[in-house]
């Protein structure tokens, strides 16, 4: 197991961590967040209202039209640090929402530092968007080839006074319309004689602005609001009938916020006497609140009985167990005890993915578990603890316990996106038919077509072999060339690469992750030898953790400490 590159199951959620940062917290005040912005869009914010006379803190999480950036939120929970979760509840419609949660004790004004954690399930708004947990370098590497290597880009779109250099074979792969633009220009050239390679499309009705979004949007997957020409945007979404895009403008025109929605907002805020207004502070750009973590959760539910010791699975291997011990009475007069909880995970012994929390909740109580023994990363075995109070032995064998599992990816490249699924299917088909490809790997027996353009961008070491300087040295390496013409009016040189000592199917899982950014095989050290010799430094540091040799001393701390 290497990478989630899959849709998640019914029992794994997608989320957000928030984290907002305060300096200082007046005793008696009401305090804003920045606006967090998804896509363009100020679409998050956060506040609480501190009351020292009430001993007590409302915390509140409101958000804006975000179902058309492409998210829903599902539910939420917030902590204050150093204390328990507390679930927030829900109010509003599809469009706008707001979660408030109650803390039972003012934030302490002397304090110099609070931090507040909010995590937030999230779920896709339309049907062509999925969450996945991929590299996230893909899309700057693609949108960087455009915009900081223009020399090997071979078109480019004329917008009023502005010029896109952009690549025939992702424009074809990605958009119907433009591909035919592009055909009516190959004839044309073809009846005049052009001998020049380059394609110019004007483009008259969008601003730049505008169509320079759009571009990201082609070469990406993903988009931000041109703030001042939202119109302008939705027309040229349109016109080129970007069918994930078409989803979004949509919920865009349906879901503007109704007064009843705005009453019911209203309704839901807590009402509180005071003898005069608590002071609002503005938000200070050191407290800002930011997206600082993203994963999977899993949901796991048991029950605390004698018998019901229990092995999970996760993606089709036993990585989580749990089991418990029940101490003597805590009361001569009743059947109630402490239940010591104890959850076991060893999803990193061969991914990259980790354990980062878990969230013990029974009927009574929601409870942070902890990890004693918390070591570096390299250890391959996690082990979580939590103490449930007041058990009532009668009830026990009835009485569920749920646990929220918190999943990361362990490489910071890797984080959980919301994908236009369109996006990777486009290009990892183009290569697949040979779709505007100017380049071959021979492997073995079998012929790979690829795009020179997106292979040098996802990998330095072909970027290098690529370029002319170096054409001339390769018969020092163990990769050969050989230049075919092919059958245009414009000639170019379509290469022939030979890769020495390598399977098929481990170069097919290379190039297949240098297109997607995901891969749907496990890790393997033939897989970390061939992304190290062509520097695709993600993938080797998936590779490097799901390959890595177990250490047994940290193993047997571990094992040895309970």
């Amino acid at each position: 197991m290497a990478l989630l590159s899959v849709r998640p199951e019914d029992n794994q959620q997608p989320f957000w961590e928030l984290q907002w940062k305060l300096n200082n917290v007046p005793m008696e005040a009401v305090v804003l967040s920045n606006f967090v912005q998804i896509r363009g869009h100020k679409s998050i914010r956060l506040g609480i209202q501190n009351v020292a006379d009430q001993q007590r803190c409302t915390i509140n999480l409101f958000a804006h039209r975000i179902r058309e950036t492409g998210i829903e939120l599902k539910s939420a929970v917030c902590r204050i640090d150093g204390f328990e979760w507390i679930e927030m509840i829900q109010h509003g419609c599809q469009s706008t929402v707001l979660f408030t949660a109650i803390h039972t004790k003012n934030l302490i004004s002397d304090s110099p530092q609070t931090l507040l954690i909010f995590r937030v399930l999230v779920t896709p708004s339309v049907r062509n968007y999925r969450f996945l947990l991929r590299d996230s370098t893909l899309k700057n590497h693609l949108w960087s080839a455009a915009t900081k290597d223009g020399g090997n880009t071979d078109m480019d779109f004329r917008v009023q006074n502005s010029i896109f250099p952009a690549h025939k074979s992702l424009i074809t792969a990605r958009n119907a319309v433009l591909a035919a633009e592009l055909q009516r220009a190959g004839d044309l050239a073809a009846i005049e004689s052009y001998t020049t390679r380059r394609t110019r499309i004007n483009v008259t009705d969008l601003n730049p602005e505008t169509f320079q979004a759009l571009l990201k949007y082609m070469y990406t997957g993903e988009f931000e609001f041109p703030l001042m020409n939202e119109e302008d945007f939705w027309r040229g979404v349109a016109t080129y009938e970007l069918t994930t895009l078409t989803s979004l403008s949509e919920l865009s025109f349906q879901e503007s916020l109704k007064p009843t929605d705005l009453i019911e907002l209203l309704g839901s805020l807590e009402m509180m006497w005071r003898e005069k207004p608590l002071p609002v502070r503005s938000p200070d750009s050191a407290e800002d609140a930011t997206i600082s973590n993203t994963g999977f959760v899993v949901r796991i539910t048991g029950s605390i009985s004698n018998d019901s010791d229990w092995n999970l699975k996760f993606q089709n291997e036993t990585t989580f167990g749990w089991r418990h011990s029940t101490g003597p009475a805590t009361n001569e007069n009743d059947q109630t005890s402490n239940t010591h909880i104890y959850f076991f995970s060893s999803l990193n012994c061969n991914s990259d993915l980790f354990v980062y929390d878990v969230i013990l909740r029974n009927q009574n109580n929601v409870i942070t578990m902890i990890e004693p023994h918390k070591q570096d990363e390299d250890c391959t075995v996690q082990i979580f603890y939590a103490n449930l109070t007041n058990v009532t032995h009668a009830n026990a064998s009835d009485e569920s316990i749920y646990f929220d599992v918190f999943i990361r990816s362990s490489v910071e490249a890797v984080a959980v996106e919301l994908v236009d699924i369109q996006h990777s299917e486009d290009l990892w088909k183009a290569a697949q038919e040979a779709d505007g490809t100017d380049v071959e790997f021979r492997v073995g027996d079998e012929i790979f077509s690829a795009h020179r353009w997106l292979v040098a961008s996802r990998s330095p070491s072909f970027a290098a072999l690529f370029s002319d300087l170096l054409l001339k040295e390769a018969a020092d390496c163990d990769v050969s060339f050989s230049p075919e013409k092919e059958t245009d009016n414009v000639t170019s040189t379509r290469t022939t690469i030979t890769i020495e000592s390598m399977e098929p199917a481990v170069f097919r899982d290379l190039l297949k992750y240098m297109y997607t950014g995901t891969m749907n095989v496990a890790a393997s050290k033939l897989l970390l030898i061939a992304a190290e010799k062509y520097q695709i430094v993600t993938l080797a540091k998936i590779c490097r953790a799901a390959v890595r040799e177990i250490d047994y001393e940290k193993l047997s701390f571990k094992l040895l400490s309970y």
